[in-house]
């Protein structure tokens, strides 16, 4: 049967293919590929493929995805489809470039990593998948698509990716014959799971990895967990079945398990170092507390941003762990106890004695002076007035002459024997003197008030 070369039908399978696939749209996919020519839009097909496989959601959307470019990679063959597809993969799921991270501000950072794991999420399965029904197998396959690429969005750019560089390299300069570099060539999944793990010191492609783990911990790692299999339930995945045997030989269930082995390591003493951080910000904030009463926000939110990271981590290194049976995850509990056991901590008995200056750190004090102005109190009997004080009576009483037994009975007898009318005159004039004094102090109070606008120092405020 003659193909169907016209502009219209080509042009709009092509858009869909960009844009539509779904697992619906599937059968409409298969016959517009056995019917349509394609021949001179392929370029175009092979952009509009790896777009399409990008927009992948749910794993129904995935398995129709597979079907499709499995149909174009026997329609047109490795050489004409297969080999350019490999590359924009490969492309793909290669390390970020750091230092055009580095030129974006921190929102739009945190944008692009989100957006890139979003889409390295779908293409790292898609990649596995296609070398498990053996569309891709290794970068060998793999084929720089100088002019395969039909839009400008897709064109190359100039540096190219690790996982491009070694293709290149196995491409060209190699004397073996093809089996020869088919028995030794890595995987093509192993090698993007390599690249992208062995760049990775913040672990920002952990999620990634436990994707893979929850999609193919039987067919490729040859193992079953609970903690994966509840995994994949949650998130739609499909659980394989056990009754048939896993899809690789033990050999590269090795290799595979050697790449997460290696990375599980790094992980966990990124969970003991952020677990420490977190110990310690918690003990700065408390001793912020103790200094004015309250917890900055900025501080606040900053360890509960920590929090939050390091349950996500657990979370995900857990899933990890579970999948490695020579792994185990690390005791953070003593991880506890060494940390408050090195360091000063906040309670009963150490706050008092932070509060004295005993502790570690800089104290509730600014400084030394700081601290002398309000620890070495003054004498208020050398600066105050004895009228103001309680006991001012009392001491000019305690100044007397002390009297003698005689003195007193004559005293006593004074008094018994004194008139109503001394009495009162006495008290007259006691009154009179409060007033005076009261009066004065009043004066010299009134004084002091208006002179405290002009109190601008230490040494002016003990004056």
């Amino acid at each position: 049967d003659s193909l169907d070369s016209s502009l219209k039908r080509n042009t709009a399978f092509i858009k869909r293919l960009r844009t539509a696939i779904i697992a619906s749209s599937t059968a409409a996919f298969l016959q517009d590929i056995r019917s349509l020519s394609l021949h001179k839009y392929l370029s175009e097909v092979i952009s509009a493929s790896y777009e399409g496989l990008c927009k992948l959601k749910t794993p129904g959307d995935i398995s129709a995805g597979i079907e499709v470019i499995s149909a174009l990679h026997q329609r047109f063959g490795p050489g004409e489809f297969t080999a350019y597809l490999g590359w924009l993969l490969g492309r793909g799921l290669s390390t970020p470039d750091k230092s055009q991270l580095k030129a974006l501000g921190q929102d739009a950072k945190e944008k692009e990593e989100k957006d890139r794991l979003s889409r390295q999420r779908v293409l790292l399965k898609v990649a596995t998948e296609l070398w498990l029904v053996g569309v891709l197998r290794s970068l060998d396959d793999v084929a720089r698509p100088e002019d395969a690429t039909g839009r400008g969005k897709e064109t190359v750019v100039s540096a190219a990716s690790k996982t491009g560089e070694a293709a290149g390299k196995l491409k060209a300069g190699q004397n073996t014959t093809r089996s020869d570099r088919m028995a030794d060539a890595e995987p093509f999944p192993l090698e993007v799971l390599k690249d992208l793990l062995g760049h990775d010191r913040d672990h920002a492609n952990l999620p990634l990895v436990v994707l893979f783990v929850k999609s193919f911990a039987w067919d490729i790692l040859g193992i079953t967990t609970s903690a994966a299999e509840a995994s994949a339930d949650e998130d739609n995945t499909a659980v394989p079945a056990v009754d048939d045997p896993p899809l690789t030989t033990q050999e590269l269930q090795r290799r595979f398990k050697n790449v997460l082995d290696r990375y599980f390591e790094d992980v966990k003493l990124h969970i003991v170092r952020d677990h420490r951080s977190i110990i310690a910000q918690a003990r700065r904030n408390a001793e912020a507390y103790v200094k004015s009463g309250e917890v900055f926000e900025d501080r606040q939110a900053n360890h509960d941003k920590q929090l939050r990271a390091q349950e996500r981590l657990i979370s995900n290194a857990q899933v990890l762990c579970a999948a490695l049976e020579s792994q185990e995850m690390p005791d953070l509990k003593e991880q506890e106890n060494q940390a408050g056991g090195s360091s000063t901590g906040i309670g009963l008995v150490k706050t008092g004695e932070y509060l004295r200056g005993q502790a570690e750190g800089s104290g509730i004090w600014e400084d030394e002076d700081e601290r002398r102005f309000y620890e070495n109190l003054i004498d208020l009997q050398e600066r105050v007035p004895g009228v103001l004080l309680e006991d001012g009576k009392k001491k000019k009483a305690d100044g007397d002459e002390p009297l003698t037994k005689a003195s007193e009975q004559t005293a006593l007898d004074r008094e018994a024997t004194s008139s109503p009318e001394r009495a009162s005159n006495s008290d007259i004039m006691d009154d009179q003197s409060t007033a005076i004094a009261n009066k004065t102090v009043g004066a010299q109070v009134d004084a002091l008030l208006a002179r405290l606008p002009e109190l601008q120092n230490k040494e002016m405020v003990d004056q």
